[in-house]
């Protein structure tokens, strides 16, 4: 039971730097086993990533906000621990939960009835290095692109068809699917060849071409 790092793929190397690589999705963490960060209940192996900060960050929101199992309750514990700079007392919140930490970290948690909560270390800590983010190309003043048909496809809504132009914005194609379905475009992330589609991205820069579906996360 529990929730937490999936799709792991043990990799050692030689020597010192033991890494492991765990894939979430379209990101990709390197674990050090035999690094820390972090003391005290919110000590962890070290780790690091090519993804951005924000990405990681998005992934973070993620996490929280699809976990199911267990008690909801417990869960808003566990993220205010994490979100707690200071590990005496991100110990003294669990403890005040009546939760018990596995090994004293919040890696691994029990509560009174035995359940059993397990924490990825980038919910815990940050990374130890981030990617830099990519420079979009500059396109053209009033580039507008081809004119071309795409699917939006959400599990919450039938499938819808839109007529779009390439050299238009991430956000504007948000915009104009929340307003088919009627949902906060906020709430929305959109998602092409397993990479998230950003708002200051045009469907150009993200090689969307005719006929393709985007995958839409709408966070309601």
């Amino acid at each position: 039971m529990g929730s937490g790092c999936v799709c792991q793929n043990s990799n050692s190397t030689a020597g010192f730097a033991r890494v492991r690589t765990v894939r979430l999705g379209n990101l990709n963490l390197m674990i050090y086993e035999n690094r820390t960060s972090g003391k005290g209940c919110k000590r962890t192996p070290a780790w690091e990533t090519l993804a951005t900060r924000e990405d990681v960050k998005k992934k973070i929101e993620e996490f929280w906000d699809t976990r199911i199992e267990g008690n909801p309750e417990v869960w808003k514990v566990l993220r205010t621990a994490c979100a707690e700079p200071l590990p005496a007392t991100a110990e003294q919140i669990v403890k005040s939960a009546g939760l018990s930490m596995l090994s004293g970290t919040l890696m691994l948690t029990f509560d009174d009835v035995g359940y059993r909560y397990d924490l990825p270390v980038y919910v815990i800590n940050e990374a130890s290095k981030y990617g830099v983010e990519k420079t979009l190309q500059k396109l053209p003043d009033g580039f507008k692109g081809d004119s071309i048909n795409i699917t939006m496809r959400c599990v919450k809504f039938t499938d819808q068809q839109m007529e779009v132009h390439t050299g238009e914005s991430i956000k504007m194609i948000k915009s104009r699917y929340a307003e088919i379905v009627s949902i906060d475009q906020d709430k929305t992330r959109l998602f092409y060849n397993g990479k998230e589609m950003k708002n200051d991205m045009t469907l150009y820069h993200c090689g969307v071409k005719d006929g393709v579906v985007i995958q839409v996360h709408a966070n309601m």
